[in-house]
């Protein structure tokens, strides 16, 4: 099952997620015969649905964090 096709244009982001989460991700897509990426999309299409909400501080940092000087 894919997304759908239509004339818009998607656009494409690169995300860097913890290994755990990844392997989660993909366990999902797996039982629900879908790819990684559906999973993402509509993970993100369920939060902004209820994103009245403000944003609280992820869990933990998902890479790399340069120090600002």
């Amino acid at each position: 099952m894919g997304r759908p096709r239509t004339d818009k244009h998607p656009a494409r982001l690169t995300v860097t997620l913890e290994e755990e989460d990844y392997k989660e991700v993909c366990a999902r897509a797996k039982r629900n015969d879908v790819s990684a990426a559906w999973v993402i999309r509509r993970a993100v299409q369920d939060y902004l649905g209820r994103s009245s909400s403000p944003m609280s501080a992820p869990r933990r940092p998902a890479g790399r964090m340069e120090s600002r000087k």
